[in-house]
């Protein structure tokens, strides 16, 4: 007699021990994602971008280029090694549509708790940004000497910005 023929199974269509199992992974498996897509309803993305000075001094690395996705209500963070010693500094962030991308936060921190400290030793400038909206800008970044005739973008990062719904 063959198992689907069996008197037990007559009339309980589905009630089978294979369908029945296979009915609850489907259930499990569309429950967990159903799940997944309320925990990350509402939650902002957000990105960080960190470029050290070994990246900027290896050859061809003075010219840095940088892709982001963020959804709008994100924040994007913007890591870059700096040495005012040597007389260069970050110019302001250059934001192309700051109808997508807004400012909000630019600061630079000093190296770390070297012992003992390190004269000339290169800190960080931090830039905090949020996503106002969504579309696609860039941001540049210019590492330059500022007074005339000091040298001008000797490191440079170039990052486009997308910001989704």
């Amino acid at each position: 007699m063959a198992p689907l023929d069996d008197p037990a199974f007559r009339g309980r269509r589905g009630a089978g021990p294979l369908q029945t199992a296979g009915q609850v992974f489907v259930t499990l498996a569309v429950a967990a994602l159903l799940l997944a897509g309320c925990s990350s309803a509402g939650r902002n993305q957000s990105a960080s971008v960190t470029v050290s000075c070994d990246q900027f001094q290896q050859s061809g690395g003075q010219q840095q280029t940088r892709t982001v996705d963020l959804t709008v209500g994100g924040q994007l963070r913007v890591t870059l090694c700096s040495n005012p010693t040597t007389g260069f500094q970050w110019g302001d962030a250059a934001i192309a549509d700051t109808a997508v991308l807004g400012a909000v936060d630019h600061h630079y921190t000093a190296p770390g708790s070297a012992t003992p400290p390190v004269v000339g030793a290169a800190g960080q400038e931090e830039w905090t940004f949020n996503a106002l909206k969504a579309g696609k800008t860039t941001v540049a970044f210019r590492y330059s000497q500022p007074w005339t005739g000091g040298q001008q973008n000797a490191w440079t990062l170039d990052l486009t910005v997308n910001v989704g719904s």
